[in-house]
């Protein structure tokens, strides 16, 4: 009876989770309030005691999510890098759709983006962002109407304390001279690789070493101490961050978003210090809104980041039109609505061509975007797509040469033991994986 009920839901996910995009907030919840998102590179949910209990990993972002968060305990990137994910995360786009999932892709200048449709509300737009693909060079905040600051050459990426330094007083200046609202859009690569931390230092040789098995292997216990030890101090700098706000009296109007790209792999499947693949590892990330007067809760519900831009137009704006194709998480965050829904993903990079010249990015970082022709297509990084749809229950991943991986996510949400999905052996996995199949051929090659 159990595992029939499991099919019913998975095959009524289509229709629930549509039925959530064509509704809309009745009235904007925090009116003309300024929105700030935090996007953290390469910060994994799995490694935060707000996501893992055996954590006592930023503590700061648990206890203020706890006392006045929205935490999405099963959000998703849309990919497992920088560039693709953001464009989901600022268009509410799937990557693919607009052709954004390459080193050499821009962002289409035909988009709309969040910050697009802010402004016409009569926001100002604000972005720092350090590292590269989130900049200008990438068509990312490059209009008029946008102002961007960032280097893609600081020192170790070590940059939180700089960009929180650098918001808090863009704000201040900002506000001396004007009334309207603002969009701040904070990107931090700190907790990106190499790391240099108090629990270790990790260079670029070392991840190379490790994922060659050539040269001196540090274990991988060490990666994971060093790598939590940058999101500590990451943590801290938030609490600066956001504490400076509270005691100016500013979040009585602003929402402020948490969130982050990608995660990072330490040996769960097959690399270390990467982030190839879509497993729940690198996948699964931080979702918490801060909105002023909404009580601190844990949503379950599977959700997608792309879904950012249409929940700040909904939480911030009359706009009653739909003009983003991602859902709003409105109604789930105010309790009148739900998504028994799913979250898509592509990959198309591979383990041997990103290790070999990872060296050469990290050695020209200021000319990355020259290196990779940015807005021309080189053969050379185009990659069969792995693909993979998540739901509550299960994960599907489709390999580049057609072969399938299921994942049970209540018996083995760590990925490591494949349901068998041999023809014949089991009618209701056959089942399952049909449905599942299917949400990936309608949503990825739109058949």
């Amino acid at each position: 009876m159990k595992k029939k009920l499991i099919i019913s839901l998975i095959f009524a996910i289509p229709l629930l989770y549509y039925s959530v995009v064509s509704l809309s907030a009745p009235n904007p919840i925090c009116h003309n309030c300024n929105v700030i998102i935090i996007s953290i590179d390469t910060l994994g949910a799995k490694h935060l005691s707000l996501y893992n209990p055996e954590k006592i990993i930023a503590p700061y972002l648990k206890e203020l999510a706890s006392k006045r968060g929205v935490v999405f305990d099963s959000a998703f990137s849309q990919a497992p890098w920088t560039l693709p994910s953001h464009s989901a995360m600022l268009t509410g786009q799937y990557p693919w759709d607009i052709g954004v999932f390459l080193p050499t892709d821009a962002l289409p200048n035909n988009i709309p983006t969040l910050s697009d449709e802010l402004f016409k509300q009569g926001y100002a737009v604000k972005a720092f962002s350090n590292g590269p693909f989130v900049t200008p060079s990438w068509n990312f905040f490059n209009k008029d109407f946008e102002s961007f600051s960032g280097s893609m050459a600081i020192k170790d990426w070590n940059d939180a304390k700089q960009i929180f330094t650098d918001g808090l007083s863009w704000i201040e200046e900002f506000e001396e001279k004007n009334n309207n609202p603002y969009f701040l859009f904070l990107h931090s690569f700190h907790v990106h690789d190499p790391y240099t931390t108090t629990e270790g230092n990790i260079t670029i040789n070392d991840i190379v070493a490790a994922n060659t098995d050539v040269g001196e292997i540090k274990n991988v216990e060490e990666f994971i101490a060093a790598y939590e030890g940058e999101i500590n101090q990451l943590d801290y700098e938030f609490k600066q961050f956001f504490q400076t706000l509270e005691n100016s009296g500013r979040l009585d109007d602003t929402i402020i978003v948490f969130t982050a790209d990608h995660g990072e792999e330490f040996d769960e499947h097959d690399t270390t210090a990467m982030h190839l693949s879509l497993y729940n590892e690198v996948t699964n990330v931080p979702l918490v809104f801060f909105i002023p007067g909404i009580e601190p809760v844990i949503k379950k519900d599977v959700v997608e980041i792309r879904s950012i831009p249409s929940t700040i137009l909904d939480l911030a704006t009359p706009l009653k039109e739909k003009l983003f194709t991602a859902p709003s998480l409105t109604q789930i965050i105010n309790g009148t609505g739900r998504n028994d829904g799913y979250a898509i993903m592509v990959s198309a990079i591979q383990k041997d061509s990103t290790i070999n010249s990872i060296e050469k990015v990290y050695e020209n970082i200021e000319s990355l975007d020259k290196i990779f022709s940015v807005g021309i297509r080189n053969e050379d990084y185009v990659y069969p797509l792995y693909s993979s749809v998540r739901t509550a229950d299960w994960r599907l991943l489709q390999n580049p040469d057609g072969s399938l991986e299921l994942y049970d996510q209540h018996q083995d949400p760590e990925e490591q033991s494949p349901v068998d999905i041999s023809k014949g052996n089991n009618s209701e996995i056959s089942k399952i994986t049909e449905s599942l199949l299917e949400l990936i051929e309608r949503n990825i090659n739109n058949k």
